[in-house]
């Protein structure tokens, strides 16, 4: 998994997160729709246990959706509806582990 501020990815449009396979292109069974993801920066990612993702950056909707600055998504691409963080973060979502 990849994200950040970028729009498209080996020349085929990806906005602010993509998968790509061991070799380097792009995974296409890692769908958005028309190419749309966020609306502007992912700058976290977390993979859960469960196969789904968990994005945080500087974005306002995800797919269409409102999502402020996180959201979850399912392992093809696609919102999972279950989280809804409501109102969201007010600004910026990184991440940061701890190791101690």
């Amino acid at each position: 998994m990849i994200g950040g501020s970028f729009t498209s990815y080996d020349g085929v449009d990806r906005n602010g997160i993509a998968r790509v396979n061991s070799d380097g292109s792009l995974d296409t069974s890692f769908e958005v729709l028309d190419g749309l993801s966020t609306d502007g920066v992912v700058e976290s990612i977390a993979l859960q246990s469960d196969g789904k993702i968990l994005i945080g950056g500087y974005f306002t909707s995800y797919r269409g959706v409102p999502r402020n600055n996180i959201a979850r998504i399912n392992s093809n691409g696609s919102l999972d509806p279950i989280f809804n963080p409501g109102d969201g973060a007010d600004y910026d979502v990184f991440s940061h582990i701890s190791t101690k």
